[in-house]
């Protein structure tokens, strides 16, 4: 029994943090990174000089995002292995919340960045199609939520 509570409690835990995350699981097996990049760059109709600086930018914050999701993971670990004792300290399992809402804080400022700079590298008409990319893309997801909620 106590198995099962500590399952469902880290559960939601990494339920919770993969959505704060904004991991929403729909990109299918067979998602390429590199092929969204290259696609969206197609669309953006970006020059060289552009996409080169657009795929470097990309691929650092991959690495980043790699290393802040290791260290969330680090942290719910420790939640996990705490949880699991027969008596678990209340104040470590919140400093280890902590912890990850902290590295999701990073996660969120650097997304916010990345994409500050993407806008200041396109011109006007970029920004424009850009725009519309994502207004496409809400679109979509909120679509594909509400089929999900039936």
């Amino acid at each position: 029994m106590k198995k099962i509570i500590v399952g469902l409690l880290v559960g939601f835990l990494i339920v919770s943090q993969v959505q704060a995350l904004g991991w929403r699981g729909r990109r299918g097996e067979g998602f390429d990174k590199g092929k969204m990049i290259e696609k969206m760059c197609d669309k953006l109709d970006l020059t060289a000089e552009q996409k080169e600086k657009f795929t470097a930018q990309s691929k650092k914050m991959r690495e980043e995002m790699k290393k802040h999701h290791e260290e969330v993971k680090k942290h719910m670990d420790r939640v996990r292995q705490e949880l699991e004792k027969d008596s678990p300290d209340r104040g470590k399992i919140h400093q280890e919340i902590t912890k990850v809402e902290a590295v999701n804080t990073k996660i969120h400022l650097r997304r916010i960045d990345s994409l500050l700079d993407l806008k200041k590298m396109l011109t006007p008409t970029q920004r424009e199609k850009f725009k519309r990319m994502g207004e496409k893309r809400e679109h979509k997801m909120k679509k594909s939520e509400k089929k999900g909620r039936k």
